[in-house]
This record gives structure tokens, C-alpha cells and sequence, in this order.
């Protein structure tokens, strides 16, 4: 009897002409980004810099390091406005080199599978946001080892 009535229903929603109302899907939650630091970290991880991590492409007629960009953020910019910026480009904040007199560059890594593309195209998404100062690959030049 219950799959008598099950099937009645069903046919008298095929059967209406706005079908029957279903409750909505149950959303996901939002991913949790981890938290942007307020100050630049003062440590860049080894693996930034290791010989393994630089790459090239063939669009660029320089290497590269892999799948990660360097952010530098204007001094009014709150941590708010820090965690925008990164999580705009799914980014996470993997290390810092402290400048004076007070800021300096955020090291963000990013899933670009050592790709140079993805990496160009969150620094142009950054450099016009107003709490950004500066974005850039990380190359040999700004190695300073």
C-alpha cells in the first residue's frame, strides 16, 4: 500500500504544472580560509626558494618559482582587508619578509600546478584592489639569498 500512494504522488507531481515543491538542497558550508596574519610573517619556508620549486612555461622568457606569488599590502589595510585580498585568489598565506618601516611582502601560495598562468592572473586581480600595494611572481630576482 505505502508504494500504491508513493506512486500517486509521484504521478500527481509529473502531473501538476509547476511540479511539486522540493526543499532546497542543503548548501555547503563555506570553506574556511585560514586566517591571514595582520602583520607580514617574518619567515619564508625553504621550499619557496628550493632549486625543485623553480619552474618555467613556455609563455615566459624567465623561471619562475611554483605556485606562489608575493603580496604587499598598503598600511591602512586591516586584516579584514588582508583576508579579502588572498582569499580573492583561494590563496594561503605561507610566509612573510617584513620590511621597514613596518610592511612588507606576504608570501601566498596557490593551487596553480606549477603553472604560470594562474599565478598571472591573481596578481592582476590583486593589483587593482585599493588595500593592495603591490603583487608579483616570485623570480630569481627577488630571491635575496
Amino acid at each position: 500500500m505505502a508504494v500504491l500512494l508513493r506512486i500517486v504522488a509521484l504521478l500527481a507531481c509529473a502531473g501538476a504544472a509547476g511540479g511539486c515543491a522540493q526543499a532546497p538542497a542543503p548548501s555547503a558550508p563555506p570553506v574556511q580560509r585560514p586566517r591571514v596574519p595582520p602583520a607580514t610573517p617574518d619567515t619564508v619556508p625553504a621550499w619557496v626558494y628550493a632549486r625543485q620549486n623553480l619552474a618555467s612555461d613556455t609563455g615566459a622568457s624567465y623561471d619562475y618559482y611554483a605556485d606562489v606569488i608575493i603580496v604587499g599590502f598598503k598600511s591602512t589595510a586591516t586584516q579584514a582587508d588582508r583576508q579579502a585580498a588572498i582569499d580573492a585568489v583561494n590563496g594561503v598565506v605561507v610566509g612573510g619578509q617584513p620590511m621597514p618601516p613596518g610592511e612588507g611582502f606576504y608570501y601566498v601560495r596557490l593551487e596553480a600546478g606549477r603553472r604560470l598562468e594562474p599565478l598571472v592572473n591573481a596578481v592582476i586581480k590583486l593589483w587593482p584592489m585599493p588595500q593592495v600595494a603591490t603583487a608579483s611572481l616570485v623570480t630569481r630576482l627577488e630571491e635575496g639569498r
